[in-house]
């Protein structure tokens, strides 16, 4: 079992320069809501994804958002038959999209507030061009800040070279 040590943080909170366009998964799944979700299951069988954007029915309409979670507390969880429901009677509409500029950190806020994990991403003209989830938002958006902000703070403080960790170190002997 890993120990982690304690670390410090610091005194300000990180200011995260990263866009949603950044972190987002351009490749993502569309689905029509007519689907039934046993078909939408063998999709995704075949495939790393675990959330489906639902076409819209017509310009008006908007995307809906079916994610496997809702998949397993809508269908599984109740007991229901995939081959006889449909993805429109399971997914989630209105679906929040997000644009591609917005901050993570900000992305991260609406998504909480909105109680979702996982938002299409859409362009200025309304065009979805990704997904985001909260876990892109951390590992890809969260991760590489914390690494710059640390190379910066690492720049600030004197390099300690090899030979001269190796002067601080006292003489071991041969026997200990």
């Amino acid at each position: 079992m890993a120990i982690l040590g304690r670390m410090t943080m610091p005194e300000e909170p990180i200011d995260y320069q990263v866009t949603v366009a950044e972190v987002m998964r351009e490749s993502f799944l569309m689905v029509d809501g007519m689907n039934t979700i046993h078909d939408v299951m063998l999709i995704l069988r075949s495939s790393t994804a675990r959330c489906l954007v639902v076409y819209k029915r017509h310009e008006a309409d908007e995307y809906g958002m079916l994610l496997v979670s809702d998949i397993g507390r809508k269908v599984l969880a109740t007991g229901r038959r995939p081959e006889r429901i449909n993805v429109y009677e399971v997914m989630a509409k209105p679906a929040i999209t997000v644009p591609a500029s917005m901050g993570i950190a900000d992305c991260a806020r609406l998504l909480t507030r909105g109680a979702i994990s996982h938002a299409p991403v859409v362009d200025t003209a309304g065009a979805i061009v990704g997904i985001v989830g909260l876990d892109d938002l951390v590992l890809r958006g969260v991760l590489p800040s914390l690494a710059a902000a640390e190379q910066s703070a690492d720049a600030e403080t004197a390099p300690v070279t090899a030979q001269e960790q190796q002067q601080e170190r006292p003489q071991q002997h041969a026997d200990d």
